[in-house]
C-alpha cells in the first residue's frame, strides 16, 4: 500500500471556507493549520478582542451526532479538509483580574422566581446589574459594564448554565437582542429583565419529491434571513446569504415514482432532501414594544426573531400524547406514514425532556415568503408545513388550557392551508415539505 503522508492538500488550502462568529458569516479561504486559522478569525472579525481566546466548533461530521464540539489544534490537519465552516467562539474570563470593574462578570445565584432587592450596587459609572431570567422560573444577577456587548453577557450566561453559547441567546421584552450590539447600545437600564432563552433550531426538515414517473429536478431552497444554515443533505455548497440575499443551497437531483431521489453528482439515493438551520439573533435590533400575547397572525413579513406561540394560536399537551397527536395531525394535512414517522421520531427525543409541550402549526402562505422553495419543472402541488414547539414550564402552565379537542384536531388543513385531494393525488408531480423549529427548549 502506498504510504499515507500526513498533512492538507494545495487545493484543500485554498478553498473557500466559511467562519461564524457574532452570528456573522464571514467567507475566507480554508486555513492549513490552528495558528493560521486563529490568524484569519482576528482579521475576518475586528471586534473580537487581542486577549481574547479563539476556538473553532463544529457539528457537521457524522461523529459529532448532531452535537456542536470543538476542532482540536492536536488533529487539525485530520479534520480541517472534511469541514466547510466553523463556528468561532472566544473566552477571555482567565486573563481579567475578578477584581476589575470594567470587565468582571459577577453572579449571584437565586432561586426565587420573583424579583428581589438585592442586586449589586455598580462600582462605576459603566457598571449595572441585570436580572437574568432562566426556563424554570429562576433567576440570578449579573453585574455587567455598559460597553459589554450582548454576546459576551450571553456567553457568560450560558457558561454558567453548562449551555452552548452558540444555541443560547437573551430576550428583552419578548424579542432577542442583537448579540454585536453593547448594553449602551440597547439602552438598557439598572435591574432590566432578560430572559436566557435557546435560539430556535430547525432540525431536520425533509423535503419529499413525489412523482408519476422519472424525472430530472432542480430544487433551490432560500432561507429566511433570521435563519443560518449549518448542513445539506445531500452534501451540496451552501451559498452563504451576503447583505442582500440569505443563505441558500440548490439540488440537482432524479426523481422515482418510488419516491427514491437521486443526487445526479454524486449518484447518492436518499428518501428526501433535508438541511439544518439556527436562527440568527436581528442585528440590529430595534426597540421593540411588548408583544401582544394575544396576537394570532404574524406581520406580512412573517419575521422568526418575532414569532409567537400563546395559548391563542398553540395547542398545549401533555408529552404522552404529543405523538398520538402529531400521527393524527399530520395525517389529515395527507402527510404519508413514512414522512410522519421519520418526523415524529427525530422530534420525541428533543422534546421528551419537556413535561408539555406546545404546538404551533404555521400558515404555509406565511412561511413560504420567509423560505422561498422553487422547484423546476413546476411541481403540480407544493405543500409545506412548518411546526413551531415551545416547552411549557410548571410555573407557565395555569396560562394554558392542556388537552386535545376536535377544532384543535381538524383545523390544521385551514391554518396550513392545504389541498388535500390534491396533495394526495398520485397522477400529479407534488413537493412535500415537513419541518419544525423549537422556541425557549433549554
Amino acid at each position: 500500500m502506498p504510504k499515507v503522508t500526513r498533512g492538507t492538500s494545495p487545493t484543500l488550502q485554498k478553498a473557500p471556507f466559511v467562519f461564524t462568529y457574532d452570528g456573522k458569516r464571514v467567507l475566507g479561504m480554508r486555513p492549513s493549520s490552528y495558528r493560521s486559522a486563529v490568524t484569519m478569525c482576528r482579521e475576518l472579525f475586528p471586534r473580537i478582542d487581542s486577549e481574547s481566546t479563539i476556538s473553532f466548533h463544529t457539528k457537521e461530521l457524522e461523529a459529532c451526532d448532531g452535537q456542536l464540539a470543538e476542532v482540536s489544534a492536536r488533529y487539525w490537519e485530520e479534520l480541517i479538509g472534511s469541514l466547510k465552516f466553523l463556528i468561532v467562539m472566544t473566552t477571555n474570563s482567565t486573563h481579567i483580574p475578578r477584581s476589575s470593574s470594567k470587565a468582571s462578570l459577577s453572579m449571584e445565584r437565586r432561586t426565587s422566581t420573583t424579583s428581589t432587592n438585592d442586586s449589586v450596587v455598580s462600582a462605576s459609572p459603566h457598571d449595572i446589574s441585570l436580572l437574568i431570567k432562566l426556563v424554570d422560573g429562576t433567576h440570578f444577577t449579573m453585574k455587567v459594564s455598559r460597553r459589554h456587548t450582548i454576546f459576551k453577557l450571553a456567553t457568560s450566561a450560558a457558561q454558567r448554565q453548562g449551555k452552548n453559547p452558540a444555541e443560547h441567546c437573551l430576550i428583552y421584552r419578548g424579542f432577542p437582542l442583537s448579540a454585536s450590539q453593547t448594553v449602551e447600545e440597547h439602552n438598557l437600564k439598572e435591574g432590566e429583565v432578560l430572559e436566557f432563552r435557546k435560539m430556535p433550531m430547525m432540525r431536520a426538515p425533509a423535503l419529499y419529491l413525489l412523482a408519476p414517473e422519472v424525472m430530472d429536478v432542480t430544487v433551490m431552497l432560500s432561507l429566511s434571513s433570521h435563519l443560518t444554515m449549518s448542513a445539506a443533505y445531500p452534501m451540496v455548497a451552501i451559498r452563504p446569504g451576503t447583505a442582500t440575499s440569505s443563505d441558500s443551497v440548490k439540488w440537482n437531483v432524479s426523481v422515482h415514482p418510488t419516491g427514491a431521489i437521486t443526487e445526479r453528482t454524486s449518484g447518492l439515493n436518499v428518501p428526501y432532501l433535508s438541511w439544518e438551520a439556527f436562527k440568527r439573533p436581528p442585528n440590529p435590533a430595534p426597540a421593540y414594544p411588548s408583544p401582544d400575547p394575544r396576537r394570532r397572525d404574524e406581520p406580512p413579513g412573517f419575521d422568526l426573531n418575532k414569532i409567537s406561540v400563546n395559548s391563542e394560536n398553540s395547542i398545549a399537551l401533555p408529552i404522552a400524547k404529543v405523538d398520538p397527536y402529531l400521527d393524527q395531525a399530520l395525517n389529515k394535512l395527507g402527510v404519508h406514514g413514512q414522512a410522519r414517522y421519520g418526523f415524529i421520531a427525530a422530534w420525541m427525543p428533543v422534546l421528551k425532556k419537556c413535561k408539555h409541550v406546545a404546538i404551533r402549526f404555521l400558515p404555509q402562505d406565511a412561511y413560504a415568503r420567509s423560505s422561498p422553495l422553487n422547484v423546476f419543472p413546476l411541481p403540480d402541488v407544493v405543500t409545506r408545513i412548518c411546526i413551531i414547539f415551545r416547552d411549557i414550564p410548571d410555573h407557565d402552565l395555569g396560562n394554558w388550557s392542556v388537552g386535545v379537542n376536535s377544532r384543535h384536531l381538524f383545523s390544521g388543513t385551514d391554518v396550513v392551508g392545504v389541498d388535500i385531494r390534491r396533495a394526495s393525488d398520485s397522477t400529479l408531480f407534488r413537493v412535500l415539505e415537513l419541518s419544525a423549529m423549537e422556541v425557549s427548549l433549554s
